[in-house]
């Protein structure tokens, strides 16, 4: 195909918020591009666009690069993204750069996995070394891709398939998982696919499309483990429940212990919050302050903060601690308490605090929010999405001290140098409290914050839990009374067909493994997985239907070897860290597939001593520097020996031969 070019392609690029104009200089530190620490898949040769967009869609936990040599296919990817507003993923960047750059670009270990989506065959042999799976891009992949990490390599062109596995199997380090012929007639491995543009092309014409999954063996862990390929099967269908209808504008409803998000209306759109703003004041708040300080309201806090606004009627020079302030702010959403909140943090700046409040939401992962004031009223550059929301709820409540004043139905302030009686302070959250009216109590809420303006309409984050599983529910845009009314029917709905578990009192790493990967040796006791892991899935699954991947760390940590991510119905539903088991004294690990039922049985155990095994580790090494110093030296040692000779040689006489009437005579030199 004739690549067409686009008129200042380039300038229009450079422009672009998903380009990075110079990738080399995030070598190593592209987790600050994401603003996030989620594992980075690259597709070398992206083209257009199409297969990362839909990837980044489906998979908002992973970040997605994509590699194009020609500027020209790159604006056209771009120009998607624009095009889809709002709606487009914010966990996708392109790069302008040759594959063969992508050692310069990234570091051992940042790439997680690696797609190779129809390139160029090069089907003359002079030019093999140009295929993209030729072992010089092999050896190009193994500098960046993790250890264990995995390639896969899609082509409708049988001969380069059929080179992609020679090249893949004849390479030390690589193992080649799973092949097919014909993709889109093996419905294993046709599972959850994603289409490139040119795929769509050739399945319309009925070519048939080949894949192989490759991965990238770690020396150890591999011979221990035996992890499988992370595009895994499932066994029941993937059904995902939706359809229920909501009057708010945007909403979210999020599992707060996976971050699993159950429903979405408008997740990215961009809304004003109100009040609900003060959970990330609270949150910075509690974070870098003692609850036992002294907050001094100031004339600005006071005079700026009343009137029509939510407030409390502080006075200009009081004093409350901060945990009088937070109770103030969170229950009564009084916004003087919030300003002096933010002028004590910040050492009275509140542009400051509000520069906080920004970072700490691109840390926590937001992808379409800007902060203008620690309080929620009205600015055109203040908003956020209820996506984002959710996820500053979320961290917000795995702080204790916030936790338990959101869940306070009433406090009294006590006497403070300007006011001689307490200060009575009720919650305003109506699931929560009797506020105004019993309507909307709700069984299970544990408390949240409401918010409204003119401009936003209601906004409402609330917190329910039942059944151990506690969902964060973010409505924004919503007339009245519908924000409740709402929220109480996507808890209802949630509770009802949703459900979590223990990855550890449902078979551990050892069972998920054998049902979605059938590759994991009998050794799966040196490994597990911590007790507060778990999965949120439709009650209509099990845990055993979840896709599970194994991200394994390229260096081994505390202990921590990888990170296990489950999946369903294109859903991210939990995760966490995979360890080395613990080896207490007496408790050794059993190479022969014996139960604990089994231990009066006689039969030998072996104990694995990792110090022995470094100490043997290291004893190699050192045998292989011996070997190699010898094979150094050696070729001097025979220069010597042969300049030995040849000085030898040099000092006997030297003769001649002449010819004279067929007389041969020797003439001494």
């Amino acid at each position: 195909m004739r690549l067409r070019n686009v008129p200042k392609s380039e300038e229009i690029l450079s422009e672009s918020p998903y380009y990075v104009s110079n990738p080399s200089s995030y070598k190593g530190q592209w987790n600050r591009v994401f603003a996030n620490e989620n594992p980075i898949y690259v597709e070398v040769g992206s083209g257009k666009g199409q297969f990362l967009i839909e990837s980044a869609k489906q998979y908002p936990n992973i970040n997605f690069v994509g590699m194009e040599m020609y500027s020209s296919v790159l604006y056209k990817a771009t120009k998607k993204l624009l095009q889809m507003g709002e709606e487009a993923p914010q966990n996708l960047r392109f790069l302008w750069v040759d594959v063969r750059e992508i050692g310069e670009i990234f570091e051992k270990g940042e790439i997680a996995k690696l797609y190779a989506n129809f390139s160029d065959p090069w089907p003359k042999a002079r030019h093999a070394k140009r295929r993209l799976s030729a072992p010089p891009f092999l050896a190009l992949y193994e500098k960046t891709l993790v250890d264990g990490g995995y390639l896969e390599f899609k082509t409708d062109n049988r001969p380069l398939f059929e080179y992609s596995i020679q090249s893949f199997e004849g390479r030390d380090g690589w193992e080649v998982k799973d092949i097919t012929f014909d993709l889109h007639h093996n419905e294993t491995m046709c599972k959850g696919n994603i289409m490139t543009e040119y795929e769509s092309k050739f399945v319309a014409e009925g070519k048939p499309i080949c894949k192989l999954v490759a991965k990238l063996l770690i020396l150890v862990l591999s011979i221990l483990l035996g992890w499988a390929c992370p595009t895994q099967n499932v066994s029941a269908k993937e059904v995902w429940p939706s359809g229920i209808e909501i009057e708010s504008e945007s909403m979210v409803v999020m599992e707060a212990q996976t971050g699993t998000v159950l429903l979405d209306k408008k997740p990215k759109q961009k809304k004003y919050p109100a009040s609900i703003t003060k959970i990330l004041t609270a949150l910075i708040a509690i974070e870098n302050s003692d609850l036992d300080e002294t907050v001094t309201f100031s004339e600005d806090a006071v005079t700026l903060n009343e009137g029509d606004t939510s407030h409390i009627s502080r006075d200009i020079g009081e004093k409350m601690t901060m945990e009088e302030c937070l109770y103030g702010m969170l229950l009564e959403s009084a916004n003087e308490c919030a300003w002096a909140i933010a002028e004590h943090v910040a050492g009275g700046n509140v542009k400051e605090f509000v520069s906080m409040m920004n970072e700490r939401a691109e840390r926590i992962g937001c992808v379409n929010s800007h902060f203008s004031n620690p309080n929620g009223l009205p600015e055109e550059d203040h908003y956020t999405c209820s996506i984002d929301m959710a996820k500053i709820a979320r961290e917000a409540f795995n702080n204790k001290t916030f936790r338990e004043i959101i869940g306070t139905r009433a406090y009294n302030i006590p006497p403070t140098n300007t006011h001689a009686s307490e200060t009575p302070l009720n919650n305003h959250h109506a699931m929560l409290n009797f506020y105004k009216t019993s309507e909307f109590l709700y069984e299970g809420c544990l408390g949240g914050k409401t918010g409204y303006t003119d401009i936003s309409r209601n906004t409402l984050v609330t917190y329910a839990r039942r059944n151990g599983m506690t969902l964060i529910c973010v409505i924004m845009d919503s007339p009245t009374p519908d924000f409740y009314i709402d929220t109480i029917h996507l808890f209802d709905y949630c509770f009802a067909n949703f459900v979590t578990y223990s990855v550890a009192k449902n078979g551990g790493i050892a069972e998920a493994t054998k049902k979605n990967t059938g590759n994991l040796i009998d050794s799966s006791e040196m490994f597990r997985v911590d007790d507060d892991v778990v999965v949120t899935l439709p009650k209509t699954a099990s845990i055993l239907d979840a896709t599970m991947e194994v991200l394994p760390l390229s260096k081994p940590k505390d202990g921590v070897v990888g990170t296990l991510v489950y999946e369903y119905g294109g859903h991210s539903v939990g995760g966490g860290k995979l360890r080395f088991a613990a080896m207490d004294e007496g408790n050794a690990y059993p190479f022969h597939n014996q139960t604990d039922e089994m231990k009066d049985d006689n039969v030998s155990y072996i104990y694995v001593d990792f110090l022995t095994i470094g100490r043997v580790l290291v004893a190699a090494v050192g045998m292989v520097a011996v070997l190699l110093l010898i094979r150094a030296i050696s070729p001097s040692l025979h220069q010597r020996r042969v300049r030995k000779k040849i000085e030898k040689e040099e000092r006997k006489p030297k003769y001649t031969v002449i010819r004279n009437n067929d007389r041969r005579l020797r003439r001494k030199k």
